[in-house]
């Protein structure tokens, strides 16, 4: 059986986790969606407006791969109604973010670097390479977990990060969530 898989805000022109890595032996059908028509998605739509209804439970995974961090905080409530919304019954959200702890560690050790900035603040290349918000894993796993989803995997793992010709290897937040069958809400409820 293939699965559908939709990476939300990280096509080819980001550097990002590849969805067709995480799940190489797997038969997955990945379908990409950017608010940037720049980058050439499958579909171009913001994720923080609501979801057409064709979207509504067509997909198995939803891939968010160094995206929250670029949304409103006043606009996490929507994004994650859309992730529900976007699963099927028991479908995966998987969330990456930089870790605010590690950045925290490295400010208060005092080795603020360039790569910490941009853990915090993003690349600033423009309007949509900024970060809005920051998250501890707590605080992810909170997020996820109250938005109708049971916790199946959190933790920290690597992230390569470029900074000019450098590449660095960084720390990142990890949560995968798998839709809870009492959240099947109706879009629009």
């Amino acid at each position: 059986m293939t699965l559908s898989l939709l990476n939300i805000g990280c096509t080819d022109k980001y550097s990002c986790n590849k969805p067709s890595l995480t799940f190489a032996n797997q038969d997955i059908h990945i379908t990409t969606l950017d608010a940037d028509p720049q980058a050439q998605p499958d579909i171009l739509h913001d994720f923080t407006d609501p979801l057409p209804k064709e979207w509504i439970g067509k997909f198995d995974i939803l891939y968010l791969s160094h995206v929250l961090e670029h949304i409103l905080r006043a606009k996490l409530a929507q994004v994650m109604t859309n992730c529900r919304f976007a699963l099927r019954e028991k479908g995966e959200l998987w969330i990456y973010v930089p870790s605010l702890e590690w950045a925290c560690k490295e400010i208060l050790a005092g080795r603020e670097t360039m790569v910490v900035q941009g853990a915090l603040y993003g690349g600033q290349t423009d309007d949509l390479d900024l970060h809005r918000c920051a998250f501890t894993l707590p605080a992810l796993v909170q997020l996820v977990a109250h938005q109708g989803f049971d916790i199946k995997q959190a933790g920290t793992g690597k992230f390569l990060c470029g900074w000019g010709d450098k590449v660095y290897e960084i720390p990142q937040n990890v949560v995968v969530g798998v839709k809870r069958a009492d959240s099947l809400v109706a879009a629009g409820d």
